[in-house]
Formats: structure tokens, C-alpha cells, sequence
């Protein structure tokens, strides 16, 4: 129930709309994860607005071709994504993140400390504001 509600609220944000059916992510997690980090933000960028904007499939490999051309990378990376192998490497980054603390999006971590949610934002950037004293009384709850 808080998911959707919580999407609904964020569709209020001009802009974004919550009328896509739940898409197959998957592919286009793969193809991110083949990313070098300066595509990270561009391909992102790329598929939240096929989705949310342009109601399209990103569980289609035409429509990850075109986000990559879109975020200037090469779209032939949509065929290494849908190999076996980039669903299985996904897995195993996937099972690391969650014996690191992660489960869910958006997370950050900095300096061991894990911020989940986008109401932990503030906070986040509160805590990359201090000056790091070793004995700031920093807590290491995970």
C-alpha cells in the first residue's frame, strides 16, 4: 500500500506520471550494470523517461537500444545485457549489495553508514557536511 501511495505522491511532481504497468526492469538492469559510471546518469535518465514519461516498455531491447543511443553509449550493449551471463552477474551484485546493507533503492552509503529512502537525503547531506572526527559518536547501526 505505501508504495503505491508513495508513487501516486510523486506523480503529483509535473512531469511524471504513474500509469506504466509494472515493466520487465531486468534487461535494462543488466544494461546499466555494463555501464561505465559516467553512462550511468544519461542511460538512467534515458529509461525513467521511456517509462514514465513516453509510457514505453523498458523491458524492450529496441527501447534500451535507443535510451543508450540517447545517453550516448553504444546500443549494441542491449546484446550483451540479455546474455546469461548478465543476468547472473546481476545476482551475485545484487546478493553483495544486500550483505552490505542494501536492499532496497534509493541507498546510499558513505563511510559505512547506509541512508535508504528518499526522505534520507537531507540527512545524507548532512553527514557529507561534518567534518570527519573520528570521534564524532558515529554511529555503525546497519
Amino acid at each position: 500500500m505505501f508504495s503505491w501511495c508513495d508513487i501516486e505522491y510523486d506523480s503529483r511532481y509535473p512531469g511524471i506520471s504513474p500509469k506504466p504497468q509494472r515493466p520487465n526492469s531486468i534487461p535494462a538492469l543488466c544494461t546499466a550494470a555494463l555501464l561505465d559510471p559516467e553512462g550511468h546518469d544519461g542511460f538512467r535518465n534515458a529509461v525513467f523517461d521511456a517509462l514514465w514519461q513516453e509510457q514505453r516498455d523498458i523491458g524492450d531491447p529496441g527501447v534500451l537500444a535507443s535510451c543508450l543511443v540517447r545517453a550516448g553509449r553504444d546500443p549494441g550493449r542491449v546484446d550483451q545485457a540479455l546474455l546469461p551471463e548478465a543476468r547472473t552477474a546481476l545476482a551475485d551484485a545484487t546478493t553483495l549489495a544486500y550483505a552490505n546493507g542494501i536492499f532496497g533503492v534509493p541507498t546510499f552509503v558513505y563511510n559505512d553508514d547506509v541512508f535508504f529512502g528518499n526522505d534520507r537525503l537531507e540527512m545524507l547531506q548532512w553527514r557529507l557536511g561534518r567534518e570527519r572526527d573520528p570521534g564524532d559518536g558515529r554511529s555503525k547501526c546497519q
